[in-house]
């Protein structure tokens, strides 16, 4: 089940869309939200399809947000006889400054990137332009680590964007 998870400032909430290819005794969704502080909330329930062999699109919206927070989000998908499944967390900003953090800086191997939402595309170039890498994805959490052992050494610039806004910090590869 693919899904994201934005803060739409314009409503002062956040969207959870997600959508399955097909479902098999799906009863319900739970979507659940955390605070930094870790307590785990149920926000939400849309009903399952029940059995279907065709794509599924769903939506929730979590109202009860603050600016200037950071949240957590989790889906739980039960099926009819109780058996149920988690999505992997998102995690989401809502208004504020995006923040990129990347470590190790410098790096040999790899490194990891960290955001305040979760991104939709990582672009890495050398000093020349030359792209290195350029993953484009609607499904990424806040955090991925890249592997670099290929890459010559020198300094790079990483280029994340998230929900229209772009953040570049620079990186060594030592």
């Amino acid at each position: 089940m693919d899904y994201t998870a934005e803060y739409q400032q314009s409503v002062n909430a956040v969207v959870v869309e997600w959508s399955t290819a097909m479902e098999l005794n799906n009863s319900h969704f739970v979507i659940y939200r955390a605070e930094k502080d870790g307590k785990v909330i149920e926000v939400g329930t849309e009903t399952g399809q029940g059995t279907v062999s065709e794509v599924t699109n769903y939506q929730f919206t979590d109202f009860s947000v603050d600016p200037e927070k950071t949240y957590f989000y989790k889906i739980q998908q039960v099926d009819f006889d109780g058996q149920s499944e988690y999505t992997s967390v998102m995690t989401v900003l809502t208004g504020g400054v995006l923040k990129l953090q990347v470590s190790p800086n410098p790096f040999s191997c790899s490194f990891s990137i960290a955001t305040s939402n979760t991104f939709e595309r990582v672009v890495v170039r050398d000093l020349q332009g030359r792209v290195m890498l350029d993953v484009e994805s609607n499904n990424r959490t806040g955090f991925e680590t890249i592997n670099t052992q290929d890459w010559p050494t020198g300094i790079c610039a990483v280029t994340v964007d998230v929900n229209g806004q772009t953040i570049t910090e620079k990186i060594i590869k030592k």
